[in-house]
């Protein structure tokens, strides 16, 4: 049934609401279109799908029977208008905010409670498909960003500090970004804790010189509910700290603990047979020094496929430090990971990740150190 709806003010967000009932009228849904305001001016050549424009809305309301209103007025004015609309028995809309006041949204409430007449207010985020999915997964128990909570992407000169992140798919992630400093933050109960990624087939390519470091990286398990398609979404729950296909990062004074999968992974974009179609794109991580952290638990769950076959075999759980063992064709892997000379942490080596039982412990490869790497610091200008 086509109705008949009356707009009552026709500023900038009024004309908005003209625009789509205009297009709703050309389609038969409205019968008639009213509009009103007290500025004459903004009545004029407000198209041909207006059927008549008025100074004031009761004179509107006296001369028509009106199905529906839209109230798009300044928002002081909200409160008594919804009121005295519902009190002629007109359902309507109104834009945000219902009210200045609790007290004020309260009235509306009452008055259309007692009058039996529906007001909707403009939230009209909560049809967006993309809102409906999110009230969907909060629902489901997931109350974080289904990609990165703290994120950072084809930059440079970057300071990520005394954050938290938790409850999200990623908590803090950097990628393809360049000179980064990651300290001082709590990264719990996300899929993964800490991300650093370079991708392929982005304008920004050469992710290199990030330092992760006195950050607290636990209990990083919540289940991945990334969209279908999201390159987070290849993140195994369980991860502390992600390092893909990077150059120069150094992992240093970092409290690992009951991260399930595995608390430190290094590896190519290419491990798992993952197809390259951009030329121009490093898939492999090199001079990678993790070195001086403090680890507790973990492992218990391996989640990524090639840790999951390793698991299937040996029964043990993930090591704290992982490597998927991927070299540069034409180089060697020298220096690739190093864990300081000092070293004693558990580690391994996946060779490749195609034959689990073809795997390596042996931390003496790794028994290096690399070069420091520089802090990033912002001066800021500022009144002397």
């Amino acid at each position: 049934m086509a109705l008949t709806v009356a707009i009552i003010g026709a500023g900038r967000w009024g004309q908005a609401h003209i625009r789509t009932l205009s297009s709703l009228k050309r389609e038969g849904l409205v019968k008639q279109l009213l509009v009103c305001d007290t500025d004459l001016e903004k009545l004029i050549d407000l198209g041909p799908e207006v059927d008549a424009t008025y100074a004031t809305w009761r004179e509107m309301v006296m001369h028509n029977s009106v199905d529906l209103v839209a109230i798009v007025t300044p928002p002081q004015s909200h409160c008594q208008l919804s009121i005295d609309l519902m009190n002629e028995g007109i359902d309507g809309l109104v834009e945000k905010p219902l009210g200045f006041s609790e007290s004020q949204a309260a009235a509306v409430i009452a008055a259309s409670q007692s009058t039996g007449r529906s007001l909707s207010v403009g939230f009209l985020l909560r049809f967006h498909s993309g809102i409906i999915k999110a009230k969907s997964m909060v629902a489901s128990g997931a109350i974080g960003s289904s990609d990165a909570g703290i994120y950072v992407g084809q930059s440079s000169q970057i300071i990520v500090r005394n954050s938290r992140a938790e409850f999200n798919v990623a908590g803090i992630e950097i990628e393809n970004s360049t000179y980064a400093d990651v300290y001082d933050n709590v990264a719990t109960n996300n899929t993964g804790g800490i991300l650093v990624f370079d991708l392929p087939n982005l304008p920004v390519q050469g992710g290199q010189a990030t330092r992760v470091f006195n950050n607290e990286i636990y209990e990083n398990n919540t289940e991945n509910f990334a969209p279908e398609g999201n390159i987070v979404g290849n993140v195994p729950p369980g991860t502390g700290l992600l390092i893909l296909a990077n150059d120069n990062i150094e992992v240093f004074e970092n409290d690992f603990r009951d991260n399930k999968s595995v608390n430190i992974m290094v590896y190519s974009f290419a491990l798992g047979g993952r197809t390259i179609k951009d030329s121009e794109y490093d898939p492999y991580p090199e001079q990678i020094y993790i070195h001086d952290n403090n680890y507790d638990g973990g492992g218990t769950v391996p989640g990524h496929a090639a840790l999951k076959a390793w698991h299937a075999i040996s029964g043990l759980n993930s090591p704290n430090i992982v490597w998927g063992g991927l070299v540069k064709p034409g180089g060697d892997d020298e220096n690739i990971i190093c864990l300081g000379e000092a070293s004693n942490e558990s580690f391994m080596d996946l060779k490749g990740g195609l034959d689990p039982n073809d795997i390596s412990y042996d931390i003496t490869p790794h028994k290096c150190t690399l070069p420091r790497l520089q802090s990033i610091s912002f001066d800021f200008p500022r009144d002397d």
